[in-house]
C-alpha cells in the first residue's frame, strides 16, 4: 500500500509540475503577444505623428526600409560619404512639437566618423544619403533616436527627432 501511495504522489508532483510549467508557458506567450500588440500600436502612433508633422510642413520625404524620412531640399555636388569617412556636419536637433535640443550654432560644426556609434544611426543613414552641399530635412523615429531611454538630458525617452543637416565636407 505504501508503494502504491508513493508512486500515487510522485504521480500527482509530476503531473503538478507539468501543468505549472504549461502554464508558465502559456503566461509567456500572453505576455508576449500583449507586448507585440502594444509595440505595433506604439510605432503606429508615431508613424502618424510623423506623417501629421510632413504634412504640417509639407515636406516631400522619402521614407527608407528603416523607417527615416528624409528631403534633400538644397541639392551640392559630390560622391555620398561611406561608412568610416570623418564627416563635417551643421545642424539643429528638435522634438516633433518644435523645441530644439541641440543646434551647431553655439557649439560650431560637428565632424563624426561615420558607422562607429558616435552618433544616432538615423542621423549616420541620412548623412550617408547625401552629398557635400546638400542640406536636408531628417525625421528619425524614436528606434533611430534615442530609443526609449532618451539621451538623459534634453531628449526625453521615446521620442521622434526631426534634424535641420546640411553636409559640410567629407574627410576620407
Amino acid at each position: 500500500m505504501k508503494i502504491i501511495l508513493n508512486l500515487f504522489f510522485v504521480l500527482l508532483v509530476l503531473s503538478s509540475c507539468k501543468n505549472n510549467s504549461r502554464d508558465k508557458n502559456n503566461n509567456a506567450a500572453d505576455i508576449n503577444e500583449k507586448l507585440t500588440k502594444m509595440n505595433m500600436q506604439m510605432v503606429e502612433s508615431e508613424s502618424k505623428r510623423i506623417d501629421d508633422f510632413i504634412a504640417r510642413h509639407s515636406f516631400q520625404t522619402i521614407r527608407t526600409g528603416t523607417g527615416l524620412r528624409y528631403e534633400v531640399y538644397v541639392h551640392g555636388k559630390g560622391d555620398k560619404p561611406a561608412i568610416r569617412n570623418e564627416v563635417e556636419i551643421k545642424y539643429k536637433v528638435f522634438l516633433l512639437d518644435g523645441r530644439m535640443c541641440y543646434s551647431s550654432d553655439s557649439s560650431g560644426p560637428l565632424k563624426l566618423r561615420l558607422g562607429v556609434s558616435e552618433q544616432v544611426r538615423g542621423l549616420e543613414e541620412g548623412l550617408m544619403l547625401m552629398v557635400p552641399g546638400d542640406k536636408a530635412h531628417l525625421i528619425l523615429p524614436a528606434h533611430l533616436a534615442y530609443g526609449m531611454t532618451g539621451d538623459q538630458a534634453k531628449i526625453p525617452p521615446a521620442s521622434t527627432l526631426y534634424y535641420e543637416v546640411e553636409l559640410l565636407n567629407i574627410i576620407k
